[in-house]
């Protein structure tokens, strides 16, 4: 028998995967990076940043295509986004250097507060190597724990195809892979760039992670019905049979 190799299987995965849920997907991915330079509240033993409003979309996408095609095609899907990511931030930074002036700059008419602004604008959304790269490196990270969890949850229930088995699935495995998104870009980012404390970071983690997981559950539906309509029109057949997905 013909050994695949993973770049076929890669491309086999992007294939039978939804074009729209890939594009919302990388897409949430994208956007949580940039929010991720804007904290929500910052206290003592606390700290949020507004990241979270969308993170949990890209976990109910992975929650979705790994009950549909898999924990690998939906670990492959994470690290094609994850590199699309990384390519769009650096553009985005090549692109901040290019000399121009944002339009809400033309809301002062003081020439250095108007340059504050242009300035300002330039810094966020080019962002710092860090930021890139942690967001990055977490989100990465905190996929990959996503889709494995996802997988042994479902074999130890012997995924059974209900909404009871898939919100069990994707609450699990998103709680333990939101912590480890936050904690991984808390500790790498955060603790040593912004500063955070140990206990902020800790306390972030748990916390941002209780905020995504009750997005998650309020969407949870919408995850379970896209796969159980992905397989009664057998979207992705030829993907399934060829690398023999157990659903």
């Amino acid at each position: 028998m013909r050994k695949i190799g993973l770049l076929e299987q890669t491309k086999d995965a992007l294939r039978a995967v939804p074009g729209l849920v890939t594009s919302i997907f990388i897409l949430s991915i994208v956007v949580m990076n940039l929010l991720a330079n804007k904290s929500v509240f910052n206290v003592p033993w606390l700290a949020a940043t507004s990241g979270v409003f969308v993170s949990w979309v890209s976990f109910l996408c992975m929650d979705s295509v790994c009950k549909r095609f898999g924990y690998v095609a939906a670990t492959l899907l994470n690290t094609v986004a994850m590199v699309v990511s990384l390519a769009t931030a650096i553009l985005i930074m090549i692109i901040m250097k290019v000399p121009g002036v944002w339009a809400a700059s033309f809301s002062s008419t003081d020439p250095e507060v108007s340059n504050a602004i242009n300035t300002s604008l330039d810094v966020t959304f080019s962002s710092a190597w860090y930021i890139i790269v942690g967001s990055s490196l977490a989100m990465f990270l905190g996929g990959v724990v996503n889709t494995i969890m996802n997988h042994i949850v479902g074999v130890k229930l012997d995924n059974q195809g209900t909404y009871k088995e898939f919100a069990i699935r994707s609450v699990v495995s998103t709680a333990l892979g939101q912590f480890t998104d936050n904690f991984v870009f808390g500790l790498f980012v955060s603790h040593f760039f912004f500063g955070w404390t140990m206990t902020q970071v800790i306390m972030c983690s748990f916390f941002m992670m209780i905020l995504e997981l009750v997005f998650e559950v309020v969407f949870t539906p919408v995850g379970y019905h896209v796969s159980k309509m992905w397989k009664k029109e057998k979207v992705g057949e030829e993907y399934i049979k060829k690398y023999d997905v157990q659903e």
